[in-house]
């Protein structure tokens, strides 16, 4: 699976989690950015990254997943 794949993937996830956002702004914000983006919009972004790409995302590399880029590069490491 290439970056790009996985850009657009997260992308649709973020898309959905965050529908008051624009869809281009998105890539460029961080969990501070986004008012919505609290502990529940966390846990539910983790569960879907682990559904979408097969994964399983530790307690310490989910509390870090505070970004786009961050998913991004975690999500490329791991497939």
């Amino acid at each position: 699976m290439t970056k790009s794949d996985i850009e657009s993937i997260l992308l649709e996830i973020f898309e959905s989690l965050f529908p008051q956002v624009a869809s281009e702004q998105l890539p460029q914000l961080k969990q501070t950015d986004i008012e919505q983006w609290d502990s529940m919009a966390q846990v539910n972004l983790i569960a879907a990254i682990e559904g979408e790409f097969d994964l399983v995302i530790d307690i310490d590399s989910a509390s870090k997943l505070q970004s786009f880029d961050e998913c991004v590069q975690y999500v490329h490491g791991q497939v």
